[in-house]
């Protein structure tokens, strides 16, 4: 079977389920996945809780031409107090540089206001746009200084939470816009990653087995 990529995340249920009808109406194949709110193992923050939803790579490309074009109709009737009629140029043309960021109707809707201001936007400087953000979102992150020692330090004390860290440094993945997925981390932080989990692995087990050990002798 073919691995599924995230296609959208939100955070308010009504959407997710009204992505989940659209892509039935056209049979597109999804999974879908509930996190709950948590504490990531890099940064140490919490991570409010969000509604994914996964669809294979091939499909990506359908998928997001639906949401473009249910977008477009919608904004024909769209209240002209939305806020983004009260955003400046420079700010829509941010916004549409950014589609990741945004909602499908919030792209559409900027795109449109750029235009009826005489702004030009046509294909092959949109196509630029994406190109653009596409290279910026495929770069990794900045080095991971604190969550290696802290992975370091968590490894050496035998705890999981050692372990934890080393697995997602060494493994986490982002799903591109286009559907491409790649390392979240610098290839630098990813070796840390794997030293931490096979240091980890070796104390849990060196760990485990005197605490047999001990018990045993008792």
């Amino acid at each position: 079977m073919e691995l599924l990529l995230s296609l959208r995340k939100f955070t308010e249920e009504s959407q997710f389920i009204e992505m989940q009808e659209l892509l039935k109406k056209n049979d597109i194949l999804f999974e879908t996945e509930v996190s709950n709110s948590s504490i990531d193992a890099v940064s140490l923050r919490q991570t409010l809780p969000e509604f994914i939803i996964k669809i294979s790579q091939s499909d990506f490309l359908k998928a997001n031409e639906l949401l473009a074009e249910k977008a477009e109709h919608e904004i024909q009737e769209v209240d002209k107090n939305h806020y983004l009629f009260e955003f400046s140029d420079e700010e829509l043309f941010d916004l549409i540089s950014k589609p990741d960021e945004w909602s499908e109707f919030d792209y559409q809707l900027a795109k449109k206001i750029l235009a009826d201001r005489g702004q030009t936007i046509n294909e092959d400087f949109l196509k630029h746009l994406n190109a653009v953000r596409i290279d910026s979102l495929s770069q990794p992150e900045k080095r991971q200084s604190g969550a290696v020692r802290a992975g370091y330090l968590f490894a050496l004390l035998g705890g999981l939470i050692g372990l934890a860290i080393g697995w997602n440094l060494y493994t986490s993945k982002k799903t591109l816009p286009d559907g491409k997925s790649v390392f979240t981390y610098q290839q630098a932080d990813r070796n840390h990653g794997l030293r931490i989990m096979i240091i980890g692995t070796m104390v849990f087990i060196l760990l485990t087995f005197l605490k047999i050990s001990s018990q045993a002798g008792k």
